[in-house]
Order: structure tokens, then C-alpha cells, then sequence
């Protein structure tokens, strides 16, 4: 089922991998792009070569950016709604506590085993 939060996963995976490509650019490795990879393979590639392949993911990135920004990211402060065990520290709002018969939270409920 495709949901706003998994196009949002799959948003943010495709801009962590352009800074990935980015990274690898700037080490001369073209691995990732294996047309290019094979292409160059014979011939050893100028670094303007590959500082024109890096400018133009930087640009990809940034169009990216731009319509997908970090701060209008739809999955903050819904992580449970993907994956509802997830516990983050400070937002449990109900404590157990062990009593002689059982549990008692702090809603005051009680459990007996």
C-alpha cells in the first residue's frame, strides 16, 4: 500500500543516495553509474570531467531540496504510524509499577497476574 510515508521514505533514500554519488564523484569512482563506469573504463577521466558530473547532482540534490524540503517532512512526529513499537525516550506517557499483586500504572489502573 503506497502511503504519504512511504513516498516520503522513498523521497528521502534517492536524496541520501545523490550524496552518496556526490562523495564517490569527488573520489573519482563511477561505479554507481555503470554505462559511465564502462564508457571510461579505457580512459582515464579529467577531474573537470568529474567535477561536472558532481556540479550536476549537486543540482539535482538541490531541485530535490526544493520541492521535497527537509522541514515540511511529513513523517516527523508520526514515526509510530510506520512502525508503531517504535519508543522514543520522553514520550511514554504511561509507567508500570510493580506491586505485590501486580502492575499499577500511573493512570492508576492496576493489573493482577
Amino acid at each position: 500500500m503506497t502511503t504519504v510515508f512511504t513516498l516520503a521514505d522513498k523521497v528521502s533514500e534517492f536524496k541520501a543516495k545523490l550524496e552518496l554519488w556526490e562523495r564517490r564523484m569527488n573520489r573519482c569512482i563511477f561505479d554507481m553509474l555503470q554505462t559511465l563506469a564502462g564508457i571510461l573504463g579505457d580512459t582515464e577521466p579529467e577531474h573537470s570531467f568529474s567535477q561536472l558530473v558532481h556540479d550536476h547532482l549537486s543540482l539535482i540534490l538541490k531541485e530535490f531540496e526544493g520541492y521535497f524540503p527537509n522541514t515540511k517532512d511529513p513523517r516527523t512526529g508520526k514515526e509510530y504510524i510506520g512502525d508503531p513499537f517504535v519508543n522514543n525516550s520522553g514520550e511514554s506517557s504511561m509507567c508500570a509499577r510493580s506491586t505485590a499483586g501486580g502492575f499499577k500504572t500511573t493512570s492508576g489502573d492496576e493489573f493482577s497476574l
